[in-house]
């Protein structure tokens, strides 16, 4: 085999083995866990028939192996078992509740499930959290060697080779491979598809329509995206069929009818091929069909909204999160792709309308999109393929040139400084490691560009630093220290990351009782600070480590004592003079004489209307400065004010600062309307 043809299947190689070894780098998608869940009882019901774990060794406390997971040796037959800290779900809880249960199809949660079950639990060659990944980076290698191959065939060894390449060097596709086990695959067996669809239309071959039908029921097992596809595949139909009916008239389509009826019967079967390995893949419905229902219902109220108007933002993305040399040839590969003639034509328009499709979805009222564009990953390996085109253009137009001209030719030196043109995006993707899916180009001033611009999204990667702040925290926090998360769910850090000391626990942020522990959260996610234990830690603490990427906070360690409490916010708080007030059923407006930032709200009721949870609303504090936004958080009490024995009901605030606060009550409440008394507290003195 010569070394040209050898090269692609070298680099994929070389592609799989970094992404592996760079693995323990990345954190969890803070979806995974729940995928990682109901992956395992679903195949543990499977192999076993059991509806529980009750076979296999209690998972206790802190009991695991750091970094790598639950170990036990059976002492009667003295092998080793490992167990998963995602075994522990009973398959009741999938089939109560059927309403509540609607959820993505499960096809990869399963085969996520089989990848741990032969790499952690029987070879134990790979940890617990990692080895779900295992198939998600195998899936997003195979895809970047599928695609030279079929680009290749198509468009020649260098633009493979180039398309293969701005796959593999796309930033969002190779960060996201590491920590998602649902949009990378759903990409994949997109992308695997649409290639066995080509050749099964322009060969007319029953193989690859089987192959087809096979992989896009893998596809829409794994997400409901794929169903869009039909709005790829009729367009470029016609862009093939109008112009040869035109030509030949009914009588061909007739022959052609004749001629490949077996084909023709098996397109009919698609779609129950598609239903039954959605359905087969998912054992909860065997027992509930109802929750198929129940997953197209989830669709449809995470899929929609009452919003109104064009998004333009998934534009953004096209233009701003890629890098500027695969832009450059993308723009390249659309311009001359119209030039093309015969098959490679053919294979222009369908990857023209493969990459429109799912941008152009996600754009019409009522489209539902967040967090970037992760959701719409389809679209990266289109551009990527007429990046590759546009690239063997410029060869193709250098050597014309030569030959017109007579000049000797040396194509291949331009074909190697196509190849070098992706250090600078190699170089940038090394600098950000492991944050590659953050990636914001030039054209917008990289991520902080982007975030001073508010592009929604930007600087989400729903879950990837918390592996770098338990790294930090393992190294650094004293012997026996508390771990609690911010707000956020103790499933997005995996239990067995963390140091087998430290007590992590699900526990409330301490707030003014400053127990002394550690406080993990995002820095990211915008409505963070609605709640009061974040917006505690925000104003009260001084952070021990910042996660940055581009200067821009991803995540925050917090250390709860009085050393790390900004200086200003130790001081203690008293009672507000001179306040007024009036209420309603739907709430009560309080005035108060000065600006103040309150630290507690307390509410004097009828003895009849004494309770914990008075409103059900939401605070507004505006200051005397009208050119400052008044704060809006929800009126809601959480667990940690338990702990404190203030005459109820009460409400903890984060030194609110505050010339007026307004309690807003959704519902009419007459309770509110019999308000004897609201007493208002403050730090004693201005902390700023």
């Amino acid at each position: 085999m010569k070394l040209s043809r050898l090269l692609p299947y070298v680099f994929c190689v070389l592609y799989l083995i970094l992404a592996i070894a760079t693995l323990p780098n990345y954190g969890v998608n803070w979806d995974e866990g729940a995928h990682f869940i109901r992956g395992q009882t679903f195949l543990n019901y499977v192999l076993t028939g059991k509806k529980d774990f009750s076979n296999l060794p209690d998972l206790e406390g802190g009991s695991y192996v750091q970094d790598f997971g639950y170990v036990f040796k059976d002492e009667k037959t003295h092998t080793v078992i490992r167990r998963s800290m995602y075994q522990f779900m009973p398959f009741s809880f999938y089939i109560d509740d059927i309403e509540n249960r609607g959820n993505h199809p499960v096809f990869s949660d399963m085969i996520a499930a089989v990848s741990n079950y032969i790499f952690f639990q029987k070879l134990g060659i790979a940890s617990d959290v990692y080895s779900y990944n295992f198939y998600s980076v195998l899936l997003g290698a195979l895809l970047v060697l599928a695609t030279f191959l079929w680009v290749e065939k198509i468009f020649g060894w260098f633009s493979g080779l180039i398309a293969s390449l701005s796959l593999a060097l796309f930033p969002l596709y190779w960060g996201e491979l590491h920590f998602n086990v649902k949009d990378i695959p759903e990409t994949v067996y997109f992308s695997l598809s649409i290639y066995l669809f080509f050749f099964a239309v322009t060969k007319m071959s029953l193989k690859y329509l089987i192959a087809f039908s096979l992989v896009g029921a893998m596809a829409f097992a794994t997400k409901f995206n794929f169903l869009f596809s039909i709005f790829i595949f009729l367009p470029w139909i016609s862009t093939m069929i109008i112009p040869a009916f035109r030509k030949t008239g009914m009588v061909k389509i007739h022959e052609f009818i004749r001629n490949n009826r077996l084909f023709i019967v098996w397109c009919l079967f698609i779609p129950l091929i598609f239903v039954l390995v959605w359905v087969g893949s998912y054992p909860a419905s065997w027992f509930e069909p109802k929750l198929l229902l129940a997953s197209i219902a989830y669709y449809k109220k995470i899929g929609t909204s009452a919003s109104a108007g064009l998004k333009v933002y998934p534009l953004y993305y096209v233009l701003f999160a890629t890098p500027l040399i695969i832009l450059l040839y993308w723009l390249l590969g659309i311009i001359f792709g119209f030039k093309l003639k015969g098959i490679a034509k053919n294979a222009f328009f369908l990857v023209l309308f493969w990459f429109l499709v799912p941008i152009i979805r996600v754009m019409f009222p009522r489209a539902v999109i967040y967090s970037g564009v992760r959701q719409i990953m389809e679209y990266i390996p289109p551009m990527a393929i007429l990046a590759g085109i546009g690239a063997g253009f410029l060869i193709k137009i250098y050597k014309n040139y030569t030959r017109y001209k007579q000049y000797k030719d040396y194509s291949f030196l331009l074909q190697i400084l196509i190849f070098l043109s992706f250090i600078p995006i190699t170089l940038k993707m090394i600098s950000m490691h492991p944050n590659e899916s953050l990636y914001f180009n030039p054209l917008i001033g990289g991520l902080k560009g982007a975030e001073e611009k508010s592009i929604p999204g930007a600087g989400e990667s729903l879950g990837n630093e918390y592996r770098q702040a338990v790294l930090w925290l393992n190294r650094y926090a004293e012997p026996n220290a508390t771990l609690v998360l911010g707000y956020e769910l103790n499933s997005n850090l995996p239990r067995v990351w963390v140091r087998n000391d430290i007590a992590y626990t699900d526990d409330p942020v301490s707030g003014t009782l400053r127990k002394g522990e550690y406080i993990i959260s995002t820095a990211q996610i915008e409505d963070r600070l609605m709640w009061y234990p974040m917006r505690y830690v925000e104003n009260f603490l001084n952070p021990v480590y910042i996660i940055t990427e581009d200067g821009i906070p991803l995540m925050k360690i917090w250390k709860n004592d009085k050393e790390h409490t900004k200086k200003g916010y130790l001081q203690e708080e008293e009672a507000v003079a001179g306040i007024t007030f009036t209420s309603n059923l739907y709430g009560a407006q309080v005035n108060l004489p000065e600006q103040s930032f309150v630290t507690r709200l307390e509410l004097d009721l009828p003895n009849s209307c004494s309770r914990e949870d008075t409103i059900v609303g939401s605070f507004t504090f505006q200051t005397g400065n009208n050119k400052k936004s008044p704060i809006v958080i929800p009126a809601r009490r959480y667990k940690i004010f338990e702990e404190f024995l203030y005459p109820k009901p009460f409400y903890l605030l984060a030194a609110e600062e505050a010339k007026s606060i307004t309690l807003n009550s959704y519902v009419s409440d007459d309770c509110l309307a019999a308000i004897q008394d609201i007493r208002v507290y403050r730090l004693k003195n201005n902390p700023l």
